[in-house]
């Protein structure tokens, strides 16, 4: 993986900043260009579990990723 890659992975402003989003795309609709979602070639498990440094609701899961990925920057088990 090039260098860098794993700050990323650090939360949804990362992912954001990653894939090029900006507040330029607030209120855009995710089915319509300029985005482009495709349907999975395959079944998917979703994995979930707590957020990481909050301190109430802890047990509620909050935090969700494909199981076995390589992109999650903490995995719980």
């Amino acid at each position: 993986m090039p260098a860098g890659h794993g700050r990323l992975r650090g939360g949804p402003g990362r992912l954001g900043q990653a894939l090029g989003i900006t507040r330029a795309h607030d209120g855009l609709l995710l089915d319509r260009p300029p985005f482009l979602v495709l349907p999975a070639s395959a079944p998917a498990k979703l994995v979930a579990g707590p957020l990481i440094g909050i301190l109430k609701a802890v047990d509620v899961p909050r935090r969700f990723w494909l199981a076995g990925s390589r992109f999650v920057s903490r995995s719980f088990r």
